[in-house]
């Protein structure tokens, strides 16, 4: 097994069936990375720890994923969210300091709101797409959060969601010549995004048209 356990954390808002393409696709990506999965709802998908249902945050979106560090086993983590496709290597890269937080330089939106244009388009780096170490990872969490209640509610210190968590620790960029594919759905916890205006296209590498994704994973 690689040194490596991926955390995906969703509040389970998405649609069952578009999260479970997802999720599908994700295990075809892992290869014999471990996977802890932390939820709001119960799940039977990997090593499932349930915290209940709380209030969509960024504040609890970042407690999901220290609840997850802390029952990795390994010395390296990674993030999965309930929205994103990965392809196989990101989860073949480790890094060689375990106090950094590396973040995929190749990330797209693909914008599949209604009544909206479907397209891709470059977004910044996120902690959507990171590989960092385990330890590394809770304290710079403990750091971020410090001071604050364990579980937030709506609209709670959701300035920490800029720039993500790389105001509290080390950070490097790491490419991927397959680029992660975000979706925005009408779900989402953020409906807006930062992203390249002038990067707009329909077809990415490997991925394929904005059409085909949105027919096969949102079935519209």
């Amino acid at each position: 097994m690689r040194d490596l356990t991926c955390i995906y954390y969703t509040s389970n808002r998405e649609k069952p069936e578009f999260e479970a393409r997802i999720q599908k696709t994700l295990l075809e990506s892992l290869g014999d990375t471990q996977l802890i999965s932390v939820s709001h709802k119960p799940m039977d998908f990997g090593k499932n720890i349930c915290i209940g249902e709380k209030v969509p945050s960024s504040h609890n979106l970042y407690r999901q994923l220290q609840v997850g560090a802390i029952e990795a086993k390994t010395k390296y983590v990674c993030t999965g969210e309930a929205d994103n496709l990965y392809p196989k290597e990101y989860f073949e890269f480790l890094p060689d300091n375990d106090r950094m937080i590396y973040k995929v330089g190749n990330i797209y939106i693909l914008w599949a709101l209604s009544n909206k244009v479907k397209q891709f388009y470059r977004k910044r780096e996120s902690e959507s797409a990171i590989v960092v170490g385990r330890d590394y990872l809770i304290e710079t969490i403990d750091k971020q959060l410090k001071g604050k209640e364990r579980w937030g509610e709506k609209g709670d210190y959701e300035g920490i969601i800029t720039p993500h968590l790389s105001n509290f620790g080390d950070c490097s960029i790491f490419h991927n010549a397959i680029p992660v594919i975000t979706f925005k759905t009408d779900n989402n916890l953020h409906r807006k995004s930062p992203y390249d205006r002038s990067s707009g296209r329909t077809v990415v590498p490997y991925w394929g048209t904005c059409y085909s994704l949105i027919r096969k994973y949102l079935c519209e």
